[in-house]
């Protein structure tokens, strides 16, 4: 979404691209393994705990008797929900401008403030994000389940559609003679990341 808004995104894509992989490697695949290492599996607060009591971090922090990472956890988990709400919020208002603005949405969502910002998607889009607040009751956790899984399963086909088309690309260079290293980024262990 912000590629199209680069002044030069032939050289920060592939540069935020590399940045990624690396972030995830370091931050997600490492701290998990050690995680893993610290908490069995076979602990019972991972299963019937409920809110942070049954995040792996805060097992580990209670077993080495420090006694403010529950709340450091916490923390970190509501400023990473906002980060989420607010790339999301970026990503879904500037796509319901940009359909307007092509002829595929109402016009009213191009209206824009004397800021640039398209409030009127935005607003449009952030009354869908109100409907979290649902799950503040009891009787309606079953609506935000299914809407969750909705979510969930919408994510999966998006991400298995990324995956075959990219698949599609690699032969199709392959098929057509064109050296990946002509390319202005080229992700590294292909095909095989892919396919996996």
């Amino acid at each position: 979404m912000a590629a199209a808004e680069l002044s030069n995104p032939r050289t920060a894509i592939p540069m935020a691209a590399r940045r990624i992989f690396v972030r995830i490697i370091v931050f997600y695949m490492i701290t998990i393994f050690m995680i893993g290492l610290v908490v069995s599996s076979q602990n019972t607060d991972l299963v019937n705990g409920s809110g942070s009591a049954a995040s792996p971090f805060v097992i580990a922090a209670k077993a080495a008797g420090i006694q403010v990472v529950p709340s450091l956890i916490n923390a970190i988990v509501i400023t990473s929900a906002w980060s989420a709400a607010n790339s999301f919020m970026l990503a879904g208002s500037r796509t319901l401008y940009t359909l307007a603005k092509t002829g595929r949405a109402p016009g009213v969502f191009t209206r824009i403030n004397r800021f640039g910002i398209p409030w009127v998607s935005v607003s449009a889009f952030g009354v869908f994000m109100c409907l979290g607040f649902m799950s503040a009751s009891s009787s309606a956790s079953d609506v935000f389940d299914w809407m969750a899984g909705l979510v969930s399963i919408s994510s999966l086909i998006t991400w298995s559609v990324i995956l075959v088309v990219y698949l599609r690309f690699y032969y199709g260079c392959q098929a057509q003679g064109i050296d990946r290293a002509e390319l202005p980024w080229k992700s590294p262990f292909q095909p095989y990341f892919t396919w996996a």
